[in-house]
């Protein structure tokens, strides 16, 4: 379905949109800021030159040379052979238990980065260590506002980056300059190693699932204590579902297709078991998604509730590792396919030894496919949108009112309008994903009265951490040829940002005169190498009118708008639809999106693949070979002869220990008010406020708790900081409160703070039907207390004026989990809600009992072990019933001094507040 509407109706209409967004007459160039040369008061660190021969050299350990290969006889997919080949401890056969996995690679960014490397000075200190002996990269990217341009974020965050530099120098850590590029895909390009393991303290850190690692997001105090004690990190033995790629994506369809198809299914068809499953891919279908496309897949999974993604090495990923001067390790892959992939009993039968098993038929996949505003799983094909805003428009949001019971939306009464509907509506899309997406706009609509969806397009953005890499470019590049060729009409179209996901890709784009020439004619505006858009950085979106976006998230308000409209689509197709100026320009009969050239003859783009005229040329400005070569946007690790005279940069402001108060033991839960009742998919974005106001202030937790549910706030009408204040009060006068929510709490990005700021708040209990599998580690670590529903119905039972009792938790047990939450209703009435505890190990549960695993390292490491980290471990292995801990985890230093021992508790107890 297309609309014929004429440019002379929409032009002015149209400019006014465009008008709303940055005028960059200044386009930024590729270029790193080194803080040593920029930044005064940042020491000239020295730079231990033959790390590179660390990074050159790095392999992982294979299974075929594992303890495991002779004791393991049974047929294993790609997953399980890494998995063994990393064990230090648990059964990887062993469904809903706990693996222990030694990392090849840890990842750090600059915005998680600060409170993790403030814990991880803490234990540096505490274990009397000066550098970590895990290859690490800690990369500035997301403090970047790219509408105002590098060197200003640098200066509104020159306390941050003297911290983040200064550490990494001292503490054996690679530091990727602001303006190399974003960690993911910076890190695909010079560090990830086929058939590893990626531990980032970032969400999206499952994009090496690409390059054949896996690769998972993981919290900051769990990467610090991998990073600084060589502690193994702990993996959920989640279902692993093997994903049948048959046949080819067809011309014009890009990788995008089949992570939108993914976050639509995983949850929606296996539940529970999707959540934080492990996505394994195989099929002949793999092979028309080149390295980069793979990268992006896996980049997204975890936005669709999945854990990662991975995508076994083979000669498409050796031919990349060439491509980047990498041909050594492209050799080692080369004679170690057979590690790295299924074994043959797996292909041929793969329902019998993966988890669960979902086909796909790419060769069927005609139309591209977006996710519609507010959540990534909300995947409707292109020819459907006109068809499903004018039904959400007109039949639901019209008469938003008749769909609420007693102030809530009914879900029984979508379900039966969504059914009676959804055969003129739907082509292919499941009812279920229309009936989540009425829902959810229909709550929109009680919170923002002027909701209602545009078909007009306001802006569109390609790149960030996603669809940022050489094939994504060229296909946005594609695309604007295209549009040249036919003299489209460019009157009705709005601009394209353009974020490149690192500086190399900058470069191989600044030597392509073609597309220079579209930057200089505005049609794409070129953005500083950094996060940007995707988290709020800038480029904010109009609210009232669409913005179409290649992202991985359009989690409401994430843009940088409070209320926003963000699909998320194909690079192509976004500066397709944003030269079309509207959803409804593509025809599915024709294949092709209909608009007018300059004569005014009508245009038929068909969906094709880019040709040689939009190939860029891959860039290599870094040298990890020879240590005397030059590598302009990284700085090594100081020798470690030299770490010890660095000094780590603290102002005490932009970077300031945690409040003094911030840890208590859990009490009594006795009349806790619910501070509130939220629906499915609360992000850490809601948690903790991102975007230019919050992200600079992740060093301060009492600057970054103001953003506690503050988008929430917005979308209700309330001052920002209603539900920050009002848990404020709740801790002062209850001592806490607790949260309510529903499917996938806390789902989104990895960020701590989304755990530390309701830890400092006593919001101390949540409530849910399930969680995101990050953060609810997170929020074990910290010694919250997350329960979920044993009847899912039950949440509705919940109001905000309850208060809550809970008896029993000095008895807690990871066998016996039931709970029994006590409801005292506002007018005297009592229930009792039945619910689960999510403390599954003896150890989460002493966690818990100390108040958080900071204070447990305390009482147990310092204060009962005296610093022996041996005992330590022999204690950590019990509590975690562990019975094959591997002796690499208790190699630490033995004994400590009695006075070290006594000074660090004491110097400890002041860091903590006790």
């Amino acid at each position: 379905m297309y609309n014929s509407e004429t440019a002379k109706n929409k032009k002015d209409k149209k400019m006014k949109v465009s008008l709303s967004l940055p005028i960059i007459s200044n386009p930024p160039k590729p270029i790193v800021y080194d803080p040593r040369k920029e930044l005064q008061g940042y020491p000239n660190t020295p730079e231990d030159n033959n790390f590179v021969v660390k990074v050159k050299n790095a392999r992982p350990p294979v299974f075929s040379e594992s303890s495991h290969a002779k004791s393991v006889k049974r047929p294993l997919t790609a997953t399980e052979k890494i998995w063994y080949a990393h064990l230090q401890a648990g059964d990887p056969n062993k469904k809903d238990s706990i693996v222990y996995l030694k990392p090849d690679l840890l990842l750090i960014q600059d915005a998680t980065g600060k409170l993790l490397l403030l814990q991880a000075e803490l234990l540096f200190n505490m274990l009397g260590k000066e550098q970590t002996n895990t290859l690490t990269v800690l990369y500035y990217d997301h403090n970047i506002k790219v509408d105002h341009g590098m060197e200003a974020a640098i200066i509104q965050d020159k306390e941050g980056i003297k911290f983040l530099g200064t550490s990494a120098s001292k503490r054996g850590i690679i530091f990727s300059l602001p303006g190399n590029g974003i960690c993911h895909r910076v890190s695909d390009e010079y560090f990830d190693i086929p058939g590893g393991i990626l531990f980032g303290a970032d969400s999206h850190t499952p994009t090496g699932g690409g390059m054949g690692m896996f690769a998972i997001g993981k919290g900051g105090w769990s990467i610090a204590k991998s990073l600084v004690a060589d502690l193994p990190m702990p993996v959920d033995r989640n279902p692993i579902i093997g994903v049948h790629l048959k046949g080819s994506l067809p011309l014009g369809i890009e990788p995008k297709q089949i992570v939108q198809l993914l976050n639509r299914d995983i949850i929606r068809l296996f539940g529970n078991e999707g959540n934080g499953s492990y996505i394994e891919f195989f099929g002949e279908g793999v092979h028309s998604v080149s390295v980069v496309g793979r990268s992006s897949i896996t980049n997204s999974l975890v936005d669709g509730g999945m854990g990662t993604g991975l995508f076994p090495p083979d000669e498409q990923v050796a031919e990349y590792l060439e491509s980047r001067d990498r041909k050594e390790l492209a050799n080692w892959v080369r004679a170690h396919l057979d590690d790295f992939n299924p074994d043959s009993e797996v292909k041929k039968d793969p329902k019998k030894y993966y988890d669960k098993v979902l086909e796909y038929n790419l060769s069927e996949e005609l139309h591209p496919a977006l996710a519609l505003p507010g959540n990534p799983k909300n995947v409707f094909y292109l020819d459907e949108i006109p068809l499903v805003l004018k039904f959400i428009n007109e039949d639901l949001l019209a008469h938003h009112t008749d769909f609420l019971t007693e102030g809530k939306v009914d879900k029984s009464k979508v379900e039966k309008l969504v059914k009676a509907n959804s055969k003129q509506v739907l082509r292919r899309t499941p009812d279920q994903t229309l009936i989540n997406f009425a829902m959810q706009e229909l709550d929109m609509k009680k919170k923002y009265d002027k909701r209602n969806l545009s078909l007009d397009i306001g802006s569109g953005s390609i790149g960030s951490c996603t669809h940022s890499g050489k094939d994504d470019i060229e296909a946005a590049l594609w695309a604007n040829v295209q549009l040249a060729k036919h003299k489209v009409d460019r009157v009705n179209s709005v601009p394209v940002s353009v974020t490149y996901g690192s500086r190399d890709g900058w470069l191989s784009v600044q030597e392509n005169k073609t597309i220079q020439d579209f930057i200089r004619e505005g049609h794409l505006i070129l953005l500083d190498s950094a996060c940007g858009p995707c988290i709020g950085m800038g480029f904010a979106p109009n609210p009232d009118t669409a913005s179409v976006r290649s992202f991985n998230r359009n989690f409401t308000g994430r843009s940088g708008s409070d209320i926003d409209q963000v699909y998320l689509a194909a690079p192509g197709v976004v500066v397709y639809l944003a030269a079309c100026g509207r959803l409804d320009a593509y025809d599915p009969k024709e294949r092709a999106f209909i608009t007018k050239d300059e004569g005014g003859k009508t245009v038929k783009l068909k969906l094709s693949n880019p040709t040689a005229e939009a190939r860029l040329t891959p860039v290599v400005s870094n040298n990890f070979n020879d240590p005397s070569g030059v590598r302009p946007a990284f700085v090594l690790p100081a020798p470690k002869d030299k770490a010890k005279d660095i000094e780590v940069k603290y102002d005490g402001s932009t970077i300031a220990p945690l409040p003094g108060d911030m840890y208590d033991t859990p009490g009594k839960i006795e009349n806790l008010p619910v501070l509130l009742v939220l629906g499915d998919n609360v992000t850490t974005d809601d948690l903790s406020k991102a975007g230019q106001k919050y992200i600079p202030k992740r060093g301060n937790l009492l600057e970054l708790e103001h953003g506690f549910f503050e988008s929430i706030a917005l979308r209700e009408g309330k001052d920002p900081q209603h539900y920050y204040n009002l848990a404020k009060e709740y801790k002062g006068k209850h001592n806490g409160s607790i949260m309510v929510g529903g499917k996938l709490f806390g789902s989104g990005s990895s960020r701590e703070a989304a755990a530390f700021i309701p830890r400092h708040l006593r919001t101390r209990i949540a409530i849910a039907e399930s969680y995101a599998p990050i953060h609810r580690e997170n929020a074990i670590e910290q010694g919250l207390l997350y329960l979920t529903f044993k009847n899912p119905s039950d949440r509705t039972k919940f109001d905000p004026t309850d208060m809550i009792s809970i008896q029993g938790l000095d008895n807690l047990d990871p066998d016996k989990r039931d709970v029994d939450v006590k409801v005292k209703k506002a007018g005297g009435e009592e229930i009792t809600i039945k619910c689960e505890h999510v403390l599954d190990t003896p150890y989460k549960i002493e966690i818990f009992k100390a108040g958080s695993e900071p204070m447990l390292f305390k009482k147990i490491l310092v204060e009962k072990y005296k610093g022996n980290v041996e005992e330590f471990m022999k204690w950590f292995a019990e509590k975690n019933k562990l019975g094959n801990t591997n002796n690499s985890t208790r190699n630490q230093k033995g004994i400590f001094s009695l006075d070290f021992v006594l000074d660090l508790a004491s110097r400890f107890s002041k860091w903590l507040g006790n």
